[in-house]
């Protein structure tokens, strides 16, 4: 019982330690953001260029469009780039643990891999 107990206290803790802030966000959509645009530009030397270009882009301004709701051992993120009347360009994350899960993409990019 008394083990239980203390590793469900270090679980908690370790959770509230990596629990993901903003910053560690706009890096995780701008290496995503660099691995649609190659996918979409090539693999060439231009396709390249691009796609640091635009990640680069997408990781500067992602804070300004994103809606970040701390919950201590987790936080939410709500990315909406036609405002809050809309529904068709949101897209959420759940970040846990240092890591971050896609909850909901637009129906648009439904065929896109999922990765995190």
């Amino acid at each position: 019982m008394r083990t239980s107990i203390i590793l469900a206290l270090v679980v908690v803790a370790l959770l509230f330690i990596f629990n993901p802030d903003i910053e560690d966000f706009k890096q995780f959509v701008e290496k995503r953001s660099e691995q649609i645009l190659r996918t979409r530009a090539g693999d060439s030397k231009l396709g390249r260029i691009l796609s640091d270009i635009g990640s680069s882009l997408a990781g500067s301004y992602v804070d300004r469009i994103t809606e970040r709701k701390n919950y201590l051992l987790f936080s939410t993120y709500h990315i909406d780039l036609d405002g809050p009347d809309e529904r068709e360009n949101e897209w959420r994350f759940l970040g846990i643990g240092g890591r971050f899960i896609e909850l909901d993409r637009p129906s648009s990019h439904e065929n896109e891999n999922r990765a995190d």
